[in-house]
Parts: C-alpha cells; structure tokens; sequence
C-alpha cells in the first residue's frame, strides 16, 4: 500500500541510452542476453560434397575454432575433409544470413552476435564459457599443439624480413648481415591428457566464426561505402562466430546430399576433421555422449518396401552393403557405415535421426510439457525442443512411442506404423544385423550390439 505522504511517482518521459546505464545494469542484460547453459542445446551444420575444383572456402563456411588468445591471422581455415574424389565443406545454413532464427534454429544464433557487439559483450561471453579456462587447456592438448604450432612456425618464417641486398656495381661492398635468429620456440608439452585433472569437462567451449556480408545494401551516402564491393554495393564481409558446447550439445548434421560418395570413409574423416570436437583442434572426442543426429527423410522407407525379401534379395552383396534395384547406394548402407566406423572407441552412443512429423497425442505427457526427467532433450535456439521419443533397442526400448502420432499416416499407433521412422529403425536393424539377433537365444541380450544405437527425436514447438 502507497504512503500517502510521500509524492505520486510520474511515469518516466525519457529513457536513457544504453551506454549510459550503469555498468552493473549493462552487464546484467549482456547476461541475460546468452543462452542458459545449464540445458543442452541444438546446432546445424551443413556438410557440403565438393569436387577438387571448388575447394577454396565460400561465405558460410566454418574456420577453425578459436583460440581467443592466439590471433586471429595465426590459426589457418578450416581445411576440407578429404575423401578421396570429393571434399567435405562445413557450414552453416545460407538462411543464417538472412533469416535468422527462423529459418536456422541452432542455439548458436541466441548469443553468437554477442562476440563482436561490443568490448563489453564479448568480455561477458568470455567469462560466461570460461574461456581463460577452457583456452590453455586445449593448447596443451597434443594432437592441437601440433596443429598450432606448425601454423605459427609456417607464420614466422612468412614474417620474417628478407636480408638487405647488396650494394649493385660495387664488388667491395660489404657483405649482406646475417639473418636474425628466429625467437625460441616452444617445445611441446609431455604427451598428457590435459582433460584427466578435470571432474567434468563438459563445458569446454568451442567457438568458431565464418564470414558473413550484410544482405542489405550499403545507403549511397554511408561512410562504409568506400570499403565496401562496388559492384555490388555491398558492406565487406566480416567474421560472425558460434559457439557450441560439443561434449554437452546436440550436433545436427545436413548433408547437401546422400550420394555413393558417402561411405567409411566419408564418417572417418568426419571424425577426425569436424571442427567443434576433434582431438587436433583440442576436444577430448567427438560429440560426446550425445552423440550427432541426421534428419530423417520418409522417402527412405522405400528401401524396405521395394526390395522383395531384406537379407536374401540379390541386392545384397557379398560384402554386406545394400544396393537399391537401380545399382546405387542404399540410405541403410550409409547409416550401418557410420554405426561401424563409430564403433571402435564406443565413445559414441547414439546416432539419432529427427522425425518432424512426430507429434504429442492430446492430454499425453509430452503434449502438456511434463517430459520425464530421464528424457534426452535439447534446446533449439527458436524455443523449439528435439526431445527423446525412442532409443537403445527395438524391442525393450521406445517406451514414449505411445505419446505420439506420426502426421500422414493413419491409425492409433502411427508412430510405430510401415512408413514412420521407427519402422525404419526396426528394418535397419533386422537388415543390418539380423545375424547377430537370431545367433542369440536370449530376449534380453539379444539386442545388446555395439553402440551405436540408432534413437528417435521429436521436434516439439
């Protein structure tokens, strides 16, 4: 209740710019502004088949993670992923630079703006990932040390300026000095595992950026203008960064195609070269315990009903890949090649594959929001939520499978129905390694092969 002795308060007429808000007030919306990252989150990263040809680095591709103390013009672009006649680029979504959010919901774009701001919000975003922490630590990293360090040694003998020429016509000129002695070198650090001191390292931050021009054109009588393209009047590119949290995030990956070229070793050099969880740019494994996950496309349930009988067809061959009736490579073939390759560390759990046609019965759990706490969920810079509908193995596992419904198809356990994704799952797993279930007598170990798993994720709003 108001004192009544004490002056009526007017509504403030003016509000002050932002810079003249004191600190704490600035510094409080700076963190308000950042993802919560107590929750995991979402990111989706285009891999893009080139040929050798185009292999020089576009607008949205992804450059090496940073380390923020090392300049930038030190660490090198992301190189390609070779795979023998092709190259995997990574980007980001070309929506990125358009439409944001909406049109690419990683949970990068909540915060990655906040890097170039200003002084005072690329200082918050410093401290928020503990990046003074998490830095040193991957450079004492062995298999990164390397990479640094030959890209900082290649960099000083770029650096390093040419001895005087000698005086021309004149035979008693004095000879040229010596070339300066480069300044000591680093040695490497003993080949420990810096990650082994710590209880938990899955906040380790890596940030990365690519380069992005404005899609509005510069006004006319704009002081940029003179940097900017005349041709076509655009603002010159500069860097936009992401950060992603890899061994606590979801990794989202979206080929521009499923193509033949996609084979082992197109997931081994994955592996080796994606650059927010590889071991040469300083990340303990790659993409943790969450694993990654593709989304899933309904026309690959053709597969399971062309062909006339899955494991006796002529379509298989001698060495166990799967041939669709017209000779290419089937979507399966390509799954079981990531489920071998990933296999051998066993680092990897899960590969999940996002059906958006999911969607929550009425009055169920996951339709009022009551997920259950031991759910997989990750959070979608849009507000959206990949949630766990399925996972582990096909008979004791997808116990949320009676929540949803899939769209398009008909009746009451659609979600499990010929032509949802876990009827897909279901037929990958008879075809792929039918062998190992029917060599076993046991229900409950029947279906205990090597991770990874194939699990199922719905997209809730």
């Amino acid at each position: 209740m108001s004192d009544p002795s004490q002056p009526a308060m007017s509504p403030l007429a003016t509000f002050h710019p932002f810079p003249r808000l004191p600190w704490e007030l600035r510094n409080e919306i700076w963190k308000q502004s950042i993802r919560p990252l107590d929750r995991p989150g979402a990111h989706i990263f285009c891999l893009d088949l080139r040929g050798p040809e185009d292999v020089t680095a576009k607008e949205c591709d992804i450059q090496c993670p940073r380390i923020l103390s090392v300049p930038l013009h030190y660490e090198r672009p992301c190189p390609p992923l070779d795979i023998g006649e092709k190259f995997i680029h990574i980007s980001v979504p070309a929506k990125t630079l358009s439409s944001g959010p909406d049109g690419n919901p990683s949970t990068y774009m909540v915060d990655g703006g906040l890097w170039t701001a200003c002084k005072e919000s690329r200082a918050v975003m410093e401290y928020t990932f503990n990046h003074q922490k998490w830095d040193p630590i991957r450079k004492a990293y062995p298999a990164y040390w390397k990479l640094w360090k030959d890209t900082l040694l290649d960099r000083m003998d770029f650096d390093m300026p040419p001895p005087p020429p000698r005086s021309l016509g004149s035979d008693d000129s004095p000879p040229s000095p010596p070339r300066p002695p480069r300044s000591p070198r680093e040695r490497p650090p003993t080949p420990v595992d810096p990650y082994s001191a710590e209880r938990s390292y899955r906040p380790v931050p890596a940030t990365a950026f690519f380069w992005s021009s404005p899609s509005l054109p510069c006004p006319p009588s704009s002081n940029e203008l003179d940097k900017a393209d005349h041709s076509t009047g655009q603002a010159p590119a500069s860097p936009r960064y992401v950060t992603v949290l890899p061994m606590q995030d979801l990794i989202i990956i979206r080929p521009s195609s499923w193509t033949p070229h996609i084979h082992e070793g197109y997931w081994q050099a994955f592996e080796h070269g994606f650059p927010f969880g590889a071991e040469k740019y300083g990340f303990p494994g790659f993409c943790g315990w969450n694993g990654f996950a593709i989304e899933y496309d309904p026309s690959w349930g053709e597969e399971l009903t062309k062909g006339a009988t899955w494991r006796n067809d002529s379509t298989w061959l001698n060495d166990g890949s799967f041939k669709l009736p017209n000779g290419t490579v089937g979507i399966m073939d390509i799954i079981f090649n990531a489920v071998s390759n990933f296999s051998e560390h066993e680092q990897i759990k899960t590969i999940w594959l996002i059906d958006y046609r999911l969607k929550p019965k009425h009055n169920t759990p996951a339709a009022i929001g009551r997920l259950d706490s031991s759910q997989r969920v990750f959070h979608g810079g849009d507000g959206c939520q990949f949630v766990e509908v399925y996972r582990k193995f096909v008979e004791s596992g997808g116990r949320y499978l009676d929540e949803y419904y899939t769209e398009g198809i008909d009746g009451e356990n659609s979600a499990l129905s010929q032509g949802s994704c876990h009827w897909f799952i279901e037929g990958f797993e008879v075809c792929m390694f039918g062998d190992l279930y029917d060599s076993d007598e046991s229900v409950d170990s029947s279906y205990s092969r090597y991770p990874p798993h194939i699990g199922l994720l719905a997209c809730l709003p």
